[in-house]
């Protein structure tokens, strides 16, 4: 729009007297930004002019534009055009089939914008339309990709972050290895890590089934001893490593009792089934009374 609006004679091109006149009209206090206006309006001149013809085309005018926009203002153009691919009914909002119909059509370039493909339709259409209208306007579309933006970036950080603490333990020596083990509340096995020269990476390759060759056989103790190293690579506690990890808690973990199976009643098990059924059915038959007349 701004190109046509300063294209006064309407033949495509811009000439030094449009581009400026029409630009030295613009509300710009160039004493405040420091600047001379007419300096300032040459030097845009040269800018656009690239092929020096004198004269400015629409292609080259959309570059000189594109270099002084900000990344914010790139980035929202971008989403303001998918916005408009997935608007099919041209009506300024989207409703829920058409972002349905959105997450299926490949124009859509999804990733662009942070976000999966894969993504469940009613997921995102709730997460976006804020109001609750059933219709998700730009402004609710363009705050939706920028939190999810912000989430994504979020996750990457603290991905980031565990990467770089593994990259720290993996610099301990025998030492910072021994300091952890008092740490986490069992300073009695010290000595058999440090026997074992456990440095870092040998730590972090530590399963439970290597402990009790360490003289390491409390499964409580072996328990807690695997949730922390867990913890400190940023697993979940309760995970089991590997199948050896299995074996080491059916061998090492408490015995349950035994439940004590019922004795039968009647001898076997086929005695006791007849006899059941013998019962089942004495009940279930009706009592016959008979009458004696005279």
């Amino acid at each position: 729009n701004l190109f046509l609006d300063l294209d006064v004679n309407s033949d495509g091109v811009l000439t030094l007297k449009e581009l400026t006149e029409g630009l030295a009209d613009a509300e710009v206090d160039w004493a405040a930004c420091g600047l001379d206006k007419t300096i300032s309006l040459d030097r845009l001149w040269q800018s656009a002019d690239e092929d020096a013809d004198h004269k400015v085309t629409f292609e080259e005018f959309w570059r000189l534009v594109s270099k002084e926009r900000s990344a914010a203002e790139v980035e929202l153009a971008k989403v303001r055009e998918i916005f408009e691919l997935l608007d099919t009914r041209r009506d300024g909002k989207l409703d829920r089939g058409e972002i349905q119909r959105g997450l299926k059509n490949p124009a859509v370039d999804w990733e662009a914008l942070g976000i999966d493909r894969g993504t469940y339709d009613r997921h995102l259409f709730i997460s976006a339309d804020t109001d609750g209208d059933n219709r998700i306007s730009f402004e609710e579309f363009w705050v939706y990709v920028v939190k999810n933006a912000q989430r994504v970036s979020h996750e990457q950080a603290v991905a980031a972050s565990k990467q770089v603490s593994l990259v720290d333990i993996s610099n301990w020596g025998v030492q910072e290895v021994g300091d952890w083990i008092v740490e986490i509340g069992f300073p009695q096995y010290r000595t058999c890590f440090e026997a074992n020269s456990f440095h870092g990476p040998k730590l972090l390759m530590l399963t439970m089934d290597k402990l009790p060759s360490m003289n390491i056989k409390n499964f409580d103790h072996m328990k807690e001893i695997m949730k922390a190293l867990r913890r400190l690579k940023g697993q979940k506690e309760e995970q089991v490593e590997t199948i050896d990890d299995y074996r080491t808690q059916k061998m090492y973990a408490p015995a349950r009792r035994p439940v004590p199976e019922k004795d039968l009643r009647f001898g076997t098990a086929t005695e006791f089934a007849i006899e059941q059924a013998t019962i089942e059915g004495s009940y279930s038959k009706p009592t016959l009374v008979y009458e004696t007349r005279f």
